[in-house]
């Protein structure tokens, strides 16, 4: 499986599921990724202005905040090995957020970090 395929799918799926939220996605590789898919880089340390999303991916864990202008959630996208990035989810305050709604986030950002590490493994093998 092809990376960029990878994350199109998650960004996708968490589109169809909650489509007024905004998606954006964090990753910690280099990876020859479309220019049309919403990826930043994830930096962490001093320089970092969005630490939610390091203690999301620093952490392994499911980072929420509410303020009075937006909601935002992190999940990290964790492989059996690592974490390969943070989905970010942004949305209007006036969003009520379920726990299945987490549970669910949850669910998809750890098949897609499993599923990134899968095809990065993939592609090394091809590279030997």
């Amino acid at each position: 499986m092809d990376i960029n395929e990878v994350l199109k799918q998650i960004i996708t799926a968490l589109n169809q599921v909650f489509p007024n939220w905004n998606v954006h996605l964090y990753l910690t590789h280099e990876w020859k990724i479309d220019h049309d898919l919403s990826i930043k880089p994830l930096v962490y340390g001093m320089d970092n202005h969005n630490r939610l999303a390091e203690h999301a991916y620093l952490k392994g864990e499911l980072q929420i905040e509410r303020n009075e202008n937006q909601l935002n959630v992190f999940a990290p996208l964790r492989g059996k090995q690592a974490v390969y990035g943070v989905i970010e989810l942004e949305a209007d305050t006036d969003i009520v957020l379920h726990t299945h709604d987490l549970e669910f986030i949850n669910v998809l950002a750890d098949t897609g970090g499993n599923a990134l590490e899968n095809a990065e493994l993939y592609q090394q093998s091809r590279n030997l």
